[in-house]
């Protein structure tokens, strides 16, 4: 029996609106405390074995055929430019159209990008991938905990599975998770019920380590929601220096049951 083929690919930039300095394509390109930017076969071939999303989805198990498409992450800093946002989303969206018969997507996204032209880059993303592969395809999404989501992001992604740690240890392990949900849609063949909330306050990024209280006992509260119907529940903090309208906390469940993830 053949093995799902599921294409995967990272872009990741945490954006600050108020820094004065863009953030151009040469930025993803080079790396720097991350791995440079890679694609194809180099992207499992570097990921594998580190600590970011897309290694803990790579090293999960081996139920996937994977196809690897691009992946690269830029340091914190301000707007990313439309040349730099068009060229990556482009490279990700023809790598997707060029896979061949693929029964789904994984995307290592960080969910606080803000570009140029758009404020919650992500939700743009999954709007040109959701432009070639149409509405059902199944597509797994890993984000940072400071995230800022729009509903058009919430609409657009399949399945999500969030940092439950600040300081970021668990990133692999998000990943990881991702996958796991990913393996559960398929499994089942029919979509998950969703559900989405967001709150109506900023949370102070000083406030927000998961170490100290109310971080940790809000994060570790969400393992022991799962179950009786609910595959998954999901946090963001939100990263407060963006001036855009959805910065802030909000809430993922997924699983089999309406009621219940509602």
């Amino acid at each position: 029996m053949s093995k799902p083929r599921i294409a995967v690919a990272g872009f990741q930039h945490e954006t600050n609106t108020f820094a004065p300095i863009l953030t151009p394509f040469e930025t993803f390109r080079d790396g720097g405390a991350w791995p440079a930017l890679c694609k194809g076969q180099d992207v499992l071939d570097t990921l594998s074995g580190l600590n970011l999303p897309m290694g803990g989805f790579i090293d999960e198990a081996d139920d996937f055929d994977l196809v690897p498409i691009l992946w690269t992450f830029a340091e914190p800093g301000g707007y990313v430019t439309d040349d730099a946002f068009d060229r990556i989303s482009g490279m990700i969206v023809d790598g997707v159209r060029a896979a061949v018969e693929i029964d789904g997507i994984y995307l290592d996204l960080h969910g606080a990008m803000v570009t140029q032209s758009h404020e919650d880059g992500e939700a743009e993303l999954l709007r040109r991938i959701r432009e070639v592969v149409g509405r059902d395809l199944p597509i797994a999404v890993s984000l940072d905990l400071h995230g800022n989501l729009s509903r058009a992001f919430f609409e657009r992604a399949s399945c999500v599975a969030i940092y439950r740690t600040y300081p970021h240890v668990d990133m692999a392990d998000t990943g990881a998770r991702a996958r796991k949900l990913l393996r559960e849609q398929l499994s089942r063949g029919a979509p998950f019920a969703r559900a989405w909330r967001q709150l109506d306050y900023i949370i102070p990024i000083q406030t927000q380590s998961t170490r100290r209280e109310p971080g940790g006992r809000l994060y570790g509260k969400l393992p022991a929601l799962a179950g009786d119907g609910v595959s998954s529940v999901d946090f963001v903090f939100g990263f407060p220096p963006a001036d855009v309208a959805d910065c802030g906390c909000s809430v993922f469940a997924y699983g089999t049951d309406q009621s219940a993830v509602d």
